[in-house]
């Protein structure tokens, strides 16, 4: 493979928008001192490469002496400007340079300026709920009142106390929620889900603390935000998909009135797609179009905000043709979007990208577009796939065995399903469904059992674990392998049972 090293300098500046790279080479001339035109051939010579590869930096790069070094400084540089750069987009600096204006004008005595930026940094916090800086705001409130009590009056003693306080108590209530998330978010990461009753135990723990038992105890709007979002976590978890939708529609609700206040569009968007999720799960289809159209009319302001929406509306619209098994519809949006997905990829989410790419492959794949197949899974076969979903990547791979059967490949098909052995017994990350499929070409391919006998094992093992709501809810959101199995063993096209089985619900 012609990457070596580490290619974290390359997903950095692949990451940054047009205007982030301006930025970023005006704060560089301005900036870095002595060889700074180094530095800025590098960041030109990797933002040209479509894959790292440093063998071709170091072979036509003649000025890099030592690549190590010069590529954490060019990190460093390229991470500092961007601070500059969004310094004045976060809610937390614009009221941290409000306080840092109160400081200045309180240390001059001058109280009535200094209480009027008071003024303006309260407003500020009491939109974004920011309880710490606000208190902040509070002492100073109480300083000036000590000093000039015609500038700051209390509407009753102690008014200024008991708001601090209260305030207190609200940010409390805050961590106790951040808490519980946190917990509740390692649990899930660590065993996954688990009918076993002493792991299921350890989740009921969580779930039943008495801040979880009513949302009235959840004081303020980023408290609700997090006991929605726990109680949408857990029931997806579990697969309870009407408490999912329950939830996620409340937390959309929350989040809407947020985006319409005060315009904030990322976690509205996200919000959107969980609630989208929540439809999809329950195949209220319908509700599911109409969300697809209220991300696509959403006011988007800058080029990232634009790239996540579009992220997660193809990846939604995608899912949602193979889920009505409107397969030439999905084939023509994904040919129709490709121009603009392969232009903004490099800086999608890349969980986003490569479910993009997964279900482009399952459409391509289902139409017997098996060539075109072929070509994106040796895209998605890459090292960022096994690091960053490696259940998919264990997928992937069986899908590539699939497709080599598909097309005829008989003299390359050993090899693959050794090496589909071999992943699978060291990374241990297939699931039940998987480990049928491997088994079956390992009798079909290696041990030349007859086709149509290990096709219909393995119809028969599938059946039987597609009969447990577990393994099914979780697995065939994924890929059909049973229909497909069956469509060996009829003689019939995987298409047609795949509409059969969703026009039969």
């Amino acid at each position: 493979m012609p990457k070596k090293g580490t290619d974290d300098l390359f997903r950095l500046i692949r990451s940054l928008s047009a205007t982030e790279k301006a930025y970023f080479r005006k704060f560089a001339e301005r900036h870095v001192i002595g060889e700074k035109n180094h530095y800025l051939k590098l960041f030109a010579a990797i933002e040209k490469q479509k894959v790292y590869d440093e063998k071709k930096l170091l072979r036509d790069e003649k000025y890099i002496r030592e690549l190590p070094y010069l590529k954490n400084y060019l990190s460093d540089i390229i991470l500092r400007a961007m601070q500059a750069y969004r310094i004045d987009e976060t809610v937390e600096n614009k009221i941290h340079r409000v306080i840092g204006q109160v400081e200045f004008l309180f240390s001059k005595g001058l109280y009535d300026l200094c209480e009027k930026q008071i003024r303006k940094g309260k407003k500020l916090c009491e939109q974004h709920e920011n309880n710490i800086y606000k208190i902040k705001l509070l002492y100073f409130e109480g300083s000036i009142r000590m000093r000039d009590s015609s500038i700051i009056r209390e509407t009753k003693p102690g008014a200024i106390d008991h708001e601090i306080l209260d305030l207190l108590e609200a940010e409390k209530n805050i961590i106790l929620y951040l808490d519980l998330q946190r917990r509740l978010f390692a649990l899930m990461h660590e065993k996954g889900y688990s009918k076993n009753s002493s792991e299921r135990k350890k989740f009921d723990t969580i779930m039943s603390d008495p801040l979880l038992a009513d949302e009235k105890k959840a004081i303020g709007f980023n408290s609700r935000s997090i006991f929605y979002n726990i109680w949408a976590s857990y029931s997806s978890f579990i697969y309870d998909y009407p408490n999912l939708y329950t939830y996620c529609k409340k937390h959309l609700a929350l989040r809407r009135a947020e985006f319409r206040r005060l315009g904030n569009a990322d976690k509205y968007i996200k919000s959107l797609s969980n609630f989208y999720v929540a439809c999809f799960n329950l195949k209220r289809y319908g509700e599911c179009e109409k969300l697809l159209q209220e991300m696509r009319r959403l006011p988007i302001k800058s080029k990232d905000d634009e790239i996540m929406v579009y992220s997660r509306y193809l990846h939604n619209a995608l899912n949602l043709y193979l889920a009505e098994a409107d397969f030439a519809k999905g084939e023509r949006l994904a040919e129709t979007e490709w121009p603009r997905f392969e232009a903004l990829k490099e800086r999608m989410d890349p969980r986003y990208k490569i479910n993009i790419l997964f279900k482009t492959v399952h459409f391509s794949f289902i139409t017997g577009n098996y060539k075109k197949s072929i070509l994106l899974i040796n895209e998605l076969l890459t090292d960022d796939l096994k690091k960053i979903m490696p259940s998919l990547y264990m997928h992937t791979l069986v899908l590539k065995v699939l497709l080599h059967y598909e097309m005829g490949h008989d003299d390359v098909l050993p090899h693959q399903v050794r090496a589909l052995q071999r992943h699978a017994g060291k990374a241990g990350t297939g699931n039940i469904f998987e480990y049928i499929i491997i088994n079956c070409f390992n009798d079909m391919i290696l041990k030349n059992i007859p086709e149509e006998k290990t096709m219909r094992t393995a119809a028969e093992k599938l059946g039987t674990a597609f009969g447990d709501p577990v393994y099914r809810e979780n697995i065939f959101h994924s890929f059909d392998y049973l229909s497909w199995i069956e469509s060996k063993i009829n003689g019939r096209s995987f298409a047609g049972i795949l509409r059969e089985k969703a026009l039969a619900g």
